[in-house]
């Protein structure tokens, strides 16, 4: 488990198969976004090469970012934004998003030099609202 949001399997044998136990919960799996509602069980699990087993809860947000050389050439990639809504919760997520300048050392909050956005996702009737 990495925070709460991430459950992160690694496959050992050959081919690829694998389980991975999954906390009571809704999860969706990364690359291929389906759905898995979990009472606490272990699954099984086939893993791509060069690929881990990677499941994110419902109610969670993840910020992605391609790789850049560096910091500031980062800043010129989009970020993408998974969204693990959550059905039991009224289709709900909620996630935060540290950004930077790219150019200062310290992550000290002096002269807006950072910033901590929270997202939250939710549904009203048959909208999907994303309030930041």
């Amino acid at each position: 488990m990495w925070g709460d949001a991430l459950m992160v399997s690694v496959s050992t044998t050959p081919g690829g198969l694998g389980s991975v136990y999954l906390p009571r919960g809704e999860w969706y799996e990364f690359y291929r976004g389906s759905q898995r509602i979990s009472y606490g069980e272990t699954y099984p699990v086939q893993v791509r090469r060069n690929e881990s087993s990677l499941f994110v809860r419902g109610g969670n947000m993840i910020f992605k970012q391609d790789c850049a050389m560096t910091a500031v050439n980062s800043k010129n990639t989009f970020i993408d934004i998974i969204i693990a809504l959550d059905e039991s919760d009224n289709y709900t997520a909620t996630g935060e998003l540290y950004l930077d300048d790219h150019t200062k050392k310290s992550t000290e909050k002096k002269e807006n030099y950072h910033r901590l956005v929270n997202f939250t996702v939710y549904r009203k009737e048959n909208d999907v609202s994303i309030k930041i």
